[in-house]
């Protein structure tokens, strides 16, 4: 979403719905991003659990985009839900630093807590929490990242499992 706009642009088809919004700025956005993400997880029907998922995936994506991807935490991430039959993805777009998620280390979960080097379990959590990651480099020099989640229909409790 661009700084000040809160629009976002509507496609529709008969089978796809797209939502999407571009933020330019600092992790103060991350409230935004992860609100949009979930406004569209609430308005397809996507379950509390399915939801609690994406919003994980999403704000970790967002972080790491923006703390590892710029230079200065800071660059413009492109946004887009889509939902397709069961699935909802959610594609992040940036011009940061290329990074391929399967690059990243697998976290040491076996030491004691206190053994543990801080960080280091973001991409862990988002690969537990979709069921498929996308990534490319696309000709235009954008990174192009989609987690895809096989989702449940809600069944009326818009409770949050978290909080």
């Amino acid at each position: 979403m661009r700084a000040g706009s809160s629009a976002a642009e509507r496609r529709c088809t008969e089978e796809i719905i797209r939502e999407e919004i571009e933020h330019d700025g600092d992790l103060r956005g991350l409230r935004k991003v992860v609100a949009f993400v979930e406004d569209q997880c609430r308005q397809n029907g996507v379950s509390a659990e399915d939801r609690t998922a994406l919003r994980l995936a999403t704000e970790e994506v967002f972080v790491n985009i923006l703390e590892h991807g710029y230079e200065a935490g800071s660059g413009s991430v492109k946004i887009e839900v889509q939902r397709d039959e069961d699935r909802l993805r959610v594609t992040f777009r940036d011009r940061g630093r290329p990074f391929r998620p399967g690059d990243a280390p697998s976290p040491d979960l076996d030491s004691d807590w206190s053994d543990r080097r801080v960080g280091g379990l973001g991409w862990h959590l988002v690969r537990s929490s979709v069921d498929e990651i996308d990534y490319r480099r696309d000709e235009g020099g954008w990174n192009v990242l989609r987690v895809t989640k096989e989702i449940s229909r809600d069944n009326g409790d818009d409770s949050d499992p978290i909080g």
